[in-house]
């Protein structure tokens, strides 16, 4: 099974950035989705990023698909190593062979209910690493699909004017 089709992306990409909405909204979309697919555990995601989306006037349906970098096949090792750098902030004694062992487990059969009985350290350091993530994540997205859209649009605009000045030369 192919964990990315090349062409489903590329048909993404293409329909991100010649969507007619300004650059600003895109990328505001794209950057509400990564950090809720950081900050916010798998479950949950979908109810929290519609709910900033349409918060901060965001096309909803890119900010869900830019929730999709945590998914099932990717969490068994972002979660733990989101877990263990924030212990690291919080100067909680986690260690990462623990933690990768702990969302193994979990993550067999995952459930909210069971992600809320994990231990209170965990859950904290969860949430930490993920703000951390989130963050970074969401201003690294912003600035990127900022540019690739501006960029993409800047390309356009250019080849158009090149095509209307050769024709009428």
């Amino acid at each position: 099974m192919k964990l990315i089709d090349k062409k489903k992306l590329r048909t993404f990409y293409l329909k991100l950035i010649k969507d007619e909405i300004s650059p600003e909204i895109t990328a505001k979309s794209a950057a509400i989705g990564l950090f809720c697919g950081f900050f916010i555990p798998i479950g949950l995601q979908i109810p929290f990023t519609l709910l900033l989306a349409f918060a901060f006037r965001a096309r909803k349906i890119i900010s869900l698909i830019f929730t999709l970098p945590t998914n099932i096949y990717t969490v068994w090792l972002i979660y733990p190593v989101q877990c263990w750098v924030g212990g690291k902030l919080l100067r909680l004694k986690l260690s990462f062979p623990f933690l990768l062992k702990t969302f193994r487990e979990i993550l067999k059969n995952f459930s909210i209910s069971d992600f809320l009985e994990l231990s209170s350290e965990i859950i904290i350091a969860f949430f930490a690493g993920g703000l951390l993530f989130g963050v970074i994540s969401a201003v690294i997205g912003y600035f990127t699909v900022y540019g690739m859209v501006v960029s993409y649009r800047q390309r356009r605009k250019k080849k158009l004017a090149d095509k209307i000045f050769n024709k009428h030369s």
